[in-house]
């Protein structure tokens, strides 16, 4: 009964020094509370000596006039009132860090992608080859003129159409249009290629077809057998491959370890990946020899029912802006008799970190790196202060989550592509540039950051 008793003696106790303790932190911080309210007056000296405790009265606020007493406590509405200024005070001031971390952001991806630059030059390429005509006309030695494009050649016979016509025109012309030569740009005085005025191509051009195997199938029950071609993506199909580096008389030669060639796509997912083995033809500078091996392909059947793709890939380096395009034009042969095109330009820096305007770009980059791992600790923070499934039960902290992780994916991306660009790559030596799928990355990369500087800017009004 004693140890019951000094039990609930001891309870009492702490319970009574609780309270005093809560009351004497409730009187210390009124002074505090009071600043924070937009300011309390004290009391008149007059009315310290009716009353001895420390009072304040609320000056602004919700709760102007009132008299807060240090016994009494601090109004619930009062304490609301703080949570709620300090609360906005700290949305501000995190939301103008975010927004100066955006903008260094968007300085980053519009210096590193030269964006005017780059467009303009894939628009002139468009302009110069795809969207040309077949015929021009030209009077009077060519009196009519053909309006078909690289993107209305419907079968084989206009392919070839194409190829001698804005193909050779256009990719291996070297006279101004009063025939005079457009002479060398180039120091060493080595023959090179032209298109538009301060664009060359770097490197060979490539040809390359992937083709298919016929398949005996008979429709219909003792009906004739046919010799079927299937499509790419029909399990039927059987590629026709060989040892890399083999040798055909029309075909080429086939390589195994180009670039990947993917069809065209004509809607959500229905792309088809043709792999990276494939015939390949390189074609040489001069226009002459160039329009020779057009001709012999032509007659020798190049193209026929196992044609399932063929592509063009060339590159081009415009040194006055410090752009390089990787060009892909592809004809992909449906068995339905339909031909789909596609065209990929894709404009990348041709160096990165090298003048003095890169240095300050690897400046921003450094600060922009900073800035990522200090958001990326606060969210951890509160990922581990609160309970996975509570911080995740909310949209704007889900939406968080997903845009740094873009970030981080997006930092990831640029230091594989710079690692590629400047230690895979022989920009030098190699015969031919095949730099297809660094210029995928690049340019994948450049969607993903500016869809995530769109969920940027959503998260943040």
């Amino acid at each position: 009964m004693a140890a019951a008793i000094s039990s609930t003696s001891r309870k009492g106790t702490w319970r009574r020094l609780k309270n005093k303790r809560t009351m004497m932190a409730i009187g210390q911080s009124t002074a505090f509370i009071s600043q924070a309210l937009g300011g309390m007056g004290t009391l008149s000296n007059d009315e310290k000596k009716k009353d001895n405790r420390k009072d304040y009265i609320v000056n602004t606020g919700p709760n102007k006039g009132a008299r807060v007493k240090a016994s009494e406590g601090i109004p619930f509405g009062a304490v609301m009132h703080i949570l709620r200024e300090n609360r906005r005070d700290r949305q501000y001031k995190d939301l103008v860090k975010f927004f100066f971390f955006l903008i260094l952001f968007v300085y980053i991806q519009f210096e590193l992608r030269r964006v005017f630059d780059s467009h303009f030059g894939q628009a002139g390429i468009r302009d110069a080859l795809v969207d040309e005509w077949l015929v021009e006309p030209d009077m009077p030695h060519q009196p009519f003129a053909d309006p078909r494009t690289f993107e209305t050649t419907g079968n084989w016979e206009e392919y070839f159409m194409w190829m001698e016509g804005p193909f050779t025109s256009v990719l291996f012309r070297n006279e101004w249009y009063n025939e005079q030569s457009r002479g060398n740009y180039t120091r060493s005085q080595k023959p090179k290629r032209y298109l538009g005025i301060q664009s060359h191509i770097l490197g060979k051009i490539i040809m390359r077809q992937v083709r298919g195997k016929p398949v005996p199938t008979q429709v219909l029950d003792d009906g004739e057998m046919y010799d079927v071609y299937p499509d790419f993506e029909d399990s039927s199909f059987v590629p026709e491959a060989a040892a890399n580096g083999t040798v055909h008389p029309v075909y080429g030669t086939y390589m195994t370890h180009m670039s990947k060639i993917e069809g065209v796509s004509t809607g959500p997912m229905t792309w088809t990946e043709f792999g990276r083995g494939s015939w390949m033809h390189l074609f040489e500078h001069d226009q002459e020899n160039a329009t020779k091996l057009i001709q012999h392909l032509k007659n020798n059947l190049y193209c026929d029912q196992a044609t399932r793709v063929i592509s063009i890939d060339f590159v081009i380096i415009n040194p006055s802006n410090n752009v390089m395009m990787a060009v892909r034009l592809m004809w992909e042969s449906t068995t339905q008799g339909v031909m789909r095109h596609k065209s990929h330009i894709m404009a990348m820096p041709i160096n990165m970190y090298r003048t003095f305007r890169h240095k300050i770009r690897a400046g921003v980059e450094a600060c922009f790196v900073i800035g990522l791992f200090w958001f990326t600790a606060i969210e951890i923070h509160e990922l581990f202060q609160h309970k996975i499934g509570l911080y995740l039960s909310s949209m704007w902290n889900r939406l968080e989550v997903i845009n740094i992780c873009l970030f981080w994916f997006g930092l990831g991306c640029h230091f594989i592509f710079f690692y590629n660009w400047a230690f895979k790559v022989d920009w030098i030596s190699s015969e031919y540039l095949d730099i297809f799928d660094l210029g995928y990355m690049f340019q994948l990369n450049a969607r993903i950051a500016a869809g995530n500087t769109l969920l940027s800017f959503f998260k943040s009004i």
